[in-house]
């Protein structure tokens, strides 16, 4: 007889459950039976296959016996987790500390360009997400630990729980998050969301802790105004990174600094530091249960809250709804369209550093605009 454990659900693909008073693994979605067969963790063996509905669940289920189909830990002992010196033992063995429980499945999951990331199952049904990253520096996902704790604390938009941080191994676990359907008011609730989270603020524009943040390290030294921040610590350091890199035409590099120099002008009216996410692009805001928006990945400072709503208009993925509704909160001041080339700028140079192709013109082009 199948028996699907009391909290478990084949939502999102697999569950815990036992079949002939064995523990097993119930994967309902080929799809997934497949992406956790090539965990690198696990080498996981089905053990049969069973037409059952399972308590009403019409899917064809996948058994896993987790007793043969997860070995010893030491059976992976001598394997890293893509060139990084953290082996998945020296993960799996974190998790289970820090979380008091047996791991007994790690799907990877995409999407990442950084980090390896995990969604995990432990032996109590819970599943969290864990992360961690090729010869990460230390402070790399204590900073980005501290960034969402930040922008969970004044409680303006969903983020998720930090369970778990550590450097060695380095390791950050949140909670999980069931992705869910946009719905007819998701956009308007994240924008009514994110301006109350730039309404919460922040000490200065910057970071108290000056640590840097994002893929190039950028530097996040506290500022008196948001000219002063986006000049030095943003267009600037990017020119020079984007110069060593040849990333950049040297025009076009001259052009980065001469916007710096006369950043003042260009500026709009003065505001106070909000509170940033810092690189608000769609694929860092998932859509939860109830079509509840959450974001994650932050690159957190105090800055002008154009530039994340900059940064959400870049790439695309945000409706309408959600930049009428932030300002339904907090409306923008006058002159806000002709500020977004200068807010995209540093992005746009990001990208043309990591990527080249298409965001160099594109840069070229922002820069076109304000010159």
């Amino acid at each position: 007889m199948l028996e699907e454990s009391d909290q478990s659900s084949h939502r999102g693909g697999w569950s815990l459950g036992h079949h002939a008073d064995r523990p097993v693994l119930l994967i309902a979605d080929p799809a997934v039976q497949t992406q956790i067969c090539r965990n690198p963790l696990r080498r996981i063996a089905i053990a049969d296959t069973l037409d059952s509905t399972c308590n009403g669940c019409r899917d064809r289920l996948y058994v896993v016996d987790m007793r043969q189909s997860f070995p010893s830990i030491t059976d992976s002992r001598d394997r890293s987790i893509g060139d990084n010196q953290t082996t998945v033992t020296d993960l799996q063995t974190y998790l289970a500390t820090v979380l008091d429980s047996e791991v007994v499945a790690m799907a990877p999951l995409g999407g990442g360009d950084v980090a390896d990331a995990y969604r995990v199952m432990l032996a109590d049904s819970t599943q969290v997400f864990a992360k961690t990253k090729t010869d990460a520096p230390v402070g790399f996902f204590v900073t980005e630990a501290a960034g969402l704790r930040w922008l969970r604390e004044p409680g303006a938009v969903s983020v998720p729980k930090v369970i778990a941080v550590s450097d060695r191994p380095p390791a950050l676990v949140l909670e999980w998050i069931e992705s869910g359907y946009p719905n007819q008011g998701t956009e308007a609730a994240f924008g009514h969301s994110l301006a109350r989270l730039h309404q919460a603020g922040a000490p200065s524009f910057g970071r108290e802790d000056r640590r840097s943040t994002g893929s190039r390290g950028l530097p996040n030294e506290p500022c008196a105004t948001w000219a002063e921040f986006y000049a030095s610590q943003r267009l600037l350091p990017l020119a020079r990174l984007a110069a060593d890199a040849n990333a950049l035409p040297e025009q076009t590099i001259r052009q980065l600094e001469s916007v710096a120099a006369r950043i003042d002008d260009r500026c709009g009216p003065a505001e106070l530091p909000a509170r940033l996410h810092g690189d608000l692009w769609a694929g860092n805001r998932l859509i939860g249960d109830g079509g509840v928006s959450w974001i994650i990945d932050p690159a957190v400072f105090g800055g002008h809250r154009e530039f994340d709503l900059s940064m959400m208009r870049l790439f695309g993925g945000y409706g309408l709804d959600c930049f009428a509704a932030y300002e339904e909160i907090t409306p923008l001041a006058d002159g806000w369209a002709t500020r977004i080339p200068l807010h995209q700028l540093a992005p746009l140079v990001v990208h043309s550093i990591k990527f080249g192709g298409p965001y160099v013109s594109a840069t070229q082009e922002a820069l076109a605009a304000l010159l």
